[in-house]
């Protein structure tokens, strides 16, 4: 969570792109506030509130959250209404730091002695940030959910759509909707070097986006932003990128197509469906594609592999409607694809509207006659 908390003036060595441009563009105190929830742990669930608002001001704007913040502009700017955002986020944690005790109780895989919870790094504790900084929120009016975490659940990817599923339905019911249907837009974990040992095919960052995006069929009125194409090189050691205005934009999209209902605004990223073998071409099937990608050269994060082989780049790519069609010098007949699928695996494959193509590990299903 602390890619959620990181303020628009930065953290130390994790500076934010656009810094000067937020600040100067900041004169706008009635329409853009945000909330901002103290940090804190409790063993027992608060009902106290505690914090401060925060107005769109030049004094104020560094303090907000960077995507939180350029959401909101976003927003603001498209409804043309004043824009309160609530931030309660705490840097490192888990999911089930945010789900009560008692549904962790019931998992049976969490030890919850709370001698045991107080020797655990702070940032791994289970169910004390719902307690201390969610429960005493619930009842507010709210209109949605943003959520930018899951580098800590890391290497628990199979957990992950479960318990996600358990929070979201915990979030929703908590601020009163009785139908499980408040919007919740999350963000996929940061494109970083989680394990320097790891190849690209053991990487359980991959497994864990891979499970963020599996939310977004499991869970209903819930879709993730894909971020793997908004680093640098050079960030692969540091997991806090510094451009964090694009992502509050994708997070805006979402909100103003789904929650608000402008339909000619763009936000649902191209996704792989199906791969075919056809005439020894690999055939991606793609949704939202928007009648193709928007390269067919220079491509990066895309590669295959025979049965069994080693992975090479891709080297020629068509499409055909919103089929893509992939060869390789290297793979006489291809049996398996994946895009962006590592720790730290840019990507360059976006649709029309420069949506990125979602990360994916594809194998044959069949092959045409």
């Amino acid at each position: 969570q602390s890619n959620m908390e990181i303020p628009v003036k930065g953290f130390d060595g994790c500076p934010v792109e656009g810094y000067q441009e937020a600040v100067s563009a900041a004169p706008m105190p009635d329409r853009i506030r945000m909330f901002m929830m103290p940090v804190k742990q409790s063993f027992t669930p608060e009902v106290e509130v505690e914090g401060r608002w925060l107005k769109a001001t030049p004094d104020e704007v560094p303090d907000m959250s960077a995507v939180a913040y350029w959401f909101s502009r976003e927003v603001n700017e498209v409804l043309d209404v004043p824009v309160g955002i609530v931030y309660c986020a705490y840097g490192g944690s888990r999911v089930e730091g945010w789900l009560p005790e008692e549904v962790l109780r019931g998992y049976g895989t969490e030890n919850l002695d709370h001698d045991h919870i107080m020797q655990m790094g702070r940032y791994g504790r289970p169910f004390m940030m719902y307690n201390a900084m969610l429960h005493p929120l619930m009842g507010y009016t709210i209109k949605g959910f943003l959520w930018y975490q899951g580098c800590s659940n890391v290497g628990f990817d199979e957990q992950f759509v479960p318990r996600m599923t358990d929070m979201v339905r915990i979030f929703r019911a908590g601020f009163g909707d009785t139908q499980g249907l408040l919007p919740f837009y999350q963000v996929e974990i940061a494109p970083y070097v989680y394990d320097a040992d790891a190849s690209d095919s053991e990487s359980r960052a991959a497994r864990l986006r891979a499970a963020q995006h599996a939310c977004d069929d499991a869970i209903p009125n819930l879709a993730t932003v894909v971020t793997n194409d908004l680093v640098a090189p050079y960030e692969k050691t540091n997991i806090h990128p510094a451009r964090k205005r694009p992502i509050g934009e994708r997070l805006a999209w979402l909100a103003l197509n789904r929650t608000y209902g402008f339909s000619r605004i763009a936000c649902d990223s191209p996704r792989a469906v199906a791969l075919t073998l056809e005439d020894g071409a690999a055939c991606i099937r793609l949704e939202h594609a928007e009648r193709a990608l928007n390269r067919t050269f220079e491509v990066e994060g895309l590669e295959m592999r025979g049965r069994g082989g080693a992975w090479y780049p891709v080297t020629s790519i068509s499409f055909n409607g919103d089929t893509m069609r992939l060869r390789s010098e290297h793979v006489a007949v291809p049996a398996e694809v994946r895009y962006g699928w590592g720790d730290f695996k840019p990507g360059n494959l976006a649709n029309r509207y420069g949506l990125p193509l979602v990360p994916f590990w594809l194998k044959i299903e069949r092959q045409q006659q």
